[in-house]
């Protein structure tokens, strides 16, 4: 009983491991395969501008220059 134990955690602790190293070297799991550098970039690129709100860089703006609230209107309007 205890040897199966010990094969079984082993086992457990096999498979950890390949999955660690398939994370830290690009493999994606959706398309089975190993992503390019270009593809990572690709993709981290177009996540990142689907999840920033439209505007965001204006809101910025303002806070960082102290924009009126007529120059505001003006970039939101232009923004979006």
């Amino acid at each position: 009983m205890r040897r199966a134990a010990v094969i079984v955690f082993a086992g457990l602790c096999l498979m950890f491991a390949i999955i660690e190293y398939w994370n830290f070297t690009g493999f994606c799991y959706t398309q089975a395969r190993w992503l390019s550098d270009a593809d990572l970039i690709r993709h981290a690129i177009q996540y990142n501008l689907q999840k920033q709100p439209k505007g965001a860089w204006c809101y910025r703006l303002r806070l960082r220059r102290g924009v009126s609230r007529a120059k505001w209107q003006l970039l939101r309007n232009f923004s979006t």
